[in-house]
């Protein structure tokens, strides 16, 4: 009997990065990215979180790995540029996915979300909704980074996350 495909979604917001608007003051070890908004340039500082790039490199080790934020695609692909992520365009997935109604067109097989909101909020349901069309939806909830190096993913961590896959 062969095992089931695997596919393995990490969120953007709060799990591996912290982001905020940019107003004035540059905050420390932040990136900036500006996007083209409806009233012109909007700015947005961001930091990657500690351990967040050994975690996706051993989930790409396991089944292939996207991204899949509640956030808009450009926003996304900025960040996974400015902090070298490692996905491809088409490896990312954004809410104008998500909410388009559409599908993955991917083989059956099961999915693993990563994500630090709780499994009940919204914007897990409609990523959970958007994930199922390809199969069962496992939710791992990780702690939240707001920016503080005691929230760094550390090898413990990174371990309990990737047990919960293999």
């Amino acid at each position: 009997m062969t095992e089931q495909k695997k596919y393995i979604f990490v969120d953007l917001d709060n799990t591996l990065i912290k982001a905020d608007y940019y107003f004035v003051t540059l905050l420390k070890d932040y990136s900036i990215i500006a996007l083209e908004g409806i009233n012109g340039e909007e700015k947005y500082q961001g930091q990657l979180r500690v351990g967040a790039k050994e975690l996706l490199q051993q989930l790409h080790n396991i089944a292939p790995t996207f991204l899949l934020t509640a956030a808009a695609g450009d926003y996304a692909r900025a960040w996974n540029k400015v902090f070298d992520l490692g996905f491809k365009d088409s490896d990312i997935y954004s809410r104008d996915d998500t909410l388009s109604g559409g599908s993955l067109y991917k083989p059956k097989g099961n999915c693993y979300l990563i994500d630090d909101l709780p499994e009940d909020n919204h914007k897990s349901q409609v990523k959970i909704k958007f994930l199922s069309t390809i199969g069962p939806v496992n939710y791992i909830q990780i702690k939240s980074y707001n920016g503080h190096v005691t929230q760094a993913l550390t090898t413990s961590d990174i371990k309990s996350i990737v047990d919960q896959i293999v």
